[in-house]
């Protein structure tokens, strides 16, 4: 089966500088309109990555629902280049290499080449049609799976999940129960869940699953985000 790609989307520059990508015909940008990159560092890197390393989860095992730009892998990859360490990702329409290619992120990462290793491998990956493609970033080994979530299947259970779909205005789907219930059943024990949004629905599926919901201050121009840890039994 071919690889599947998103058509009809364009630049965005938000508000730190970063650009990110808007899909033209839903009008929903991949990351906040006040900043791309600053979003991700407080979301899925300070409040997510930061956190399971002081709780001891080595070597991680990372999941992020919706790899997008690659912004948070290669994020995630020039914080954490010590250790090595599985990222799996899901994206069910995958970005175009051109687009890849032009995001500015190599500006705000102190390895800069991590962006050019991303683009070669994930031209080659792509050109041999290959799912999930495997490129590797430093010590990070990255499997994107042109996947939903609903159809993906793992034998691992994650220490830590990157929850990056787009927001409830125009995939309400993917922050209600069953979906919440199948992310939160690839989380293992003591595994920590972040992501840049909360609602009511989530917050209620999380607490049904036994989990310990945490608000917290969002990114700049965001009120709150969510981080949720599931209990050690």
């Amino acid at each position: 089966m071919k690889l599947k790609f998103v058509e009809n989307i364009a630049f965005y520059e938000t508000g730190d500088g970063s650009n990110t990508l808007i899909n033209k015909t839903t009008n929903e940008t991949y990351h906040s309109k006040h900043g791309a990159v600053q979003e991700s560092q407080h979301v899925f890197i300070v409040n997510g990555l930061e956190f399971a390393l002081r709780e001891g989860h080595r070597p991680l095992k990372i999941l992020e629902v919706g790899f997008g730009t690659g912004l948070n892998a290669m994020l995630t990859a020039d914080y954490h280049c010590i250790d090595p360490f599985i990222y799996d990702t899901l994206e069910p329409f995958l970005v175009p290499l051109e687009m890849l290619q032009n995001t500015n992120y190599t500006r705000y990462l102190k390895q800069k080449h991590l962006k050019d290793y991303l683009v070669e491998q994930y031209k080659k990956q792509s050109e041999l049609d290959l799912n999930p493609m495997l490129v590797y970033l430093g010590n990070c080994e990255v499997r994107i799976f042109n996947t939903t979530l609903e159809d993906y299947e793992s034998s691992y259970k994650y220490d830590l999940i990157f929850y990056d779909a787009f927001s409830r205005h125009s995939q309400q789907e993917m922050w209600e129960g069953e979906t919440i219930k199948k992310v939160i059943s690839l989380l293992a024990e003591g595994g920590v869940f972040v992501t840049y949004s909360v609602t009511g629905d989530l917050k209620r599926a999380m607490k049904e699953l036994g989990l310990k919901v945490e608000r917290m201050a969002g990114a700049p121009g965001k009120r709150e985000m969510l981080r949720a840890t599931k209990p050690k039994l």
